[in-house]
């Protein structure tokens, strides 16, 4: 096979761009893969003996090479996925959209691909497309455009969606269980109990038909949009509760999935990969889940079960090893973690500054926030910082993302019994109007595309330097007629519907 995942982040990488001696994961059974590299056949991976399941479907490589794979035919799995998406994201500056455009391995032509958004305009060619790339944006209207320019196979322009597009504005849905949600498409599932981003440019009913059923939280308002994080109940009751939500949604919905985490201790710092890391010193480690599951950690090199409990929901392990280990719930791979004895107070994934103190790993930070309590402060400064951008995508204080900015200061407002943790730093708020106001929507007369397409079909076919021209506003450039009426040239006779046309785009602009 000629994909795999890799395990930290979960995208899904080819075997030209891959590590070797790395561990990636099949996209199909989850078993452990390595790149193979021959002088008879093409890079490629393939399972660790003895780990394959006897019915995966990638069991025996392929001997195709990526470039004869059919457009459109990659695995969904995780962020990697094989075809471009938006996704939505709340940094501590506001709401954020971001484009990803696939990975191109191994392909050599020539153009390259834009993608233009609000104060955005980023080029990418085949190289700098080897591991796919992410284009982020500020919430402001919504719009975003993608195009190629110049030769860009059209194997790879078959996995982006092209063109001028925007959210729909009556509503549009994103998954909100992770610090950078991919969007949930009609016709797309989603599941019971899952927590989703709802952004529109119309406030919620909280009583309308389908939405009473859910909790319901409104995050705040960003150049027009509404931004409400919705929680789906865990089931419906009735069937009518069933059709309700479907047609609210516009999506289908699942049985609920089990959610999983690691309760304690808290991580001391983040890999270069973006493996959480534990010190035994802390504790025992809990998992915790919302149901009864099957619990089972591996040591990640060998492959060997460390602990195993069937029909649980809660595990403590103690005396952890150091090494690097697997996570599964109900046999299915869930997270990569690191124990590591003997890691300093000072350095951690996240360093908390509070008042003047010394900075401090957010697991020590505790005892220095109870002093401060005692003292009658009501509120002090809080600095927090983090080295690795990993840190800012998989943290999250509040239910937000830190960011990929590397610190951030805020107030903590202090009450006795206050925990410094990722649940209670309740003081991170995005402020609500951060944003460039975006531009009344304007209706385009459709009297106007239909004057040129007239224009076109008397155009002269001569030397486009004389003759009449049409002065198209920039905003309808990317437009295919108006593209061409901005190139096009006419007879002189023709002078006087040329201007006319001129005049009515300046009037709409």
């Amino acid at each position: 096979m000629f994909f795999a995942v890799e395990p930290s982040s979960g995208v899904e990488v080819s075997a030209d761009s891959a590590r070797a001696g790395r561990t990636y994961r099949c996209p199909t059974c989850g078993a452990r893969v390595q790149v193979r590299r021959g002088s008879e056949r093409a890079v490629h991976f393939a399972h660790l003996q003895g780990t394959a399941e006897p019915d995966c479907e990638n069991y025996t490589p392929s001997r195709f090479e990526y470039r004869r794979r059919p457009p459109g035919e990659g695995r969904m799995v995780g962020p990697g996925i094989a075809t471009s998406y938006l996704s939505f994201s709340i940094s501590i500056n506001g709401p954020r959209l971001a484009y990803w455009l696939p990975p191109a391995p191994g392909a050599t032509w020539s153009g390259a691909v834009e993608v233009e958004a609000f104060e955005t305009s980023r080029a990418f060619r085949a190289s700098n497309l080897r591991n796919g790339q992410r284009v982020e944006f500020p919430l402001v209207d919504g719009q975003w455009n993608v195009r190629d320019m110049g030769d860009v196979a059209d194997e790879y322009l078959e996995l982006l969606a092209c063109g001028r597009q925007s959210l729909d504005a009556s509503g549009a849905v994103f998954d909100a269980s992770t610090a950078v949600g991919r969007q949930v498409l009609p016709g797309q599932s989603v599941a019971y109990g899952q927590s989703l981003h709802w952004v529109s440019r119309a406030a919620l009913d909280p009583q309308a038909r389908g939405v009473r059923l859910c909790a319901v939280e409104k995050m705040g308002l960003a150049s027009g949009w509404h931004v409400y994080r919705v929680q789906l109940p865990e089931g419906a009751y009735t069937g009518d509760e069933f059709m309700e939500l479907v047609q609210w949604l516009e999506r289908r919905i699942r049985p609920a999935r089990p959610k999983a985490w690691i309760e304690s201790p808290w991580p001391r710092a983040t890999t270069e990969s973006g493996f959480a890391v534990y010190d035994p010193a802390d504790g025992e480690l809990a998992v915790c889940t919302d149901r009864a599951v099957d619990i089972r950690i591996a040591d990640a090199r060998t492959g060997r079960n460390v602990l195993e409990r069937f029909s649980r929901q809660n595990m403590s392990v103690e005396d952890l090893q150091k090494g690097v280990y697997d996570l599964f719930i109900n046999d299915l791979p869930h997270e990569t973690f690191v124990v590591e004895a003997g890691i300093g107070g000072g350095s951690g994934a996240v360093l908390v500054r509070l008042a003047e103190q010394e900075p401090v790993a957010l697991a020590y930070a505790q005892p220095v926030l109870d002093a401060l309590i005692a003292s009658g402060k009501r509120s002090v400064p809080l600095q927090l910082t983090w080295g690795h951008p990993a840190v800012g995508a998989i943290v999250n204080l509040d239910g937000r993302a830190l960011g990929q900015e590397g610190a951030f200061g805020a107030a903590v407002l202090m009450s006795p019994g206050m925990r410094l943790d990722a649940a209670s730093l309740g003081s991170l708020e995005w402020p609500a109007e951060n944003a460039v106001a975006a531009e009344p929507v304007r209706p385009f007369p459709s009297q106007l595309r239909e004057r040129a397409t007239w224009l076109l079909s008397v155009a002269s076919a001569g030397n486009r330097g004389r003759g009449e021209r049409v002065v198209v506003p920039n905003a309808l450039r990317d437009d295919a007629v108006f593209h061409r009426l901005a190139m096009a040239s006419w007879r002189v006779e023709l002078g006087p519907q040329v201007r006319a046309m001129s005049r009515s785009l300046s009037e709409w602009q």
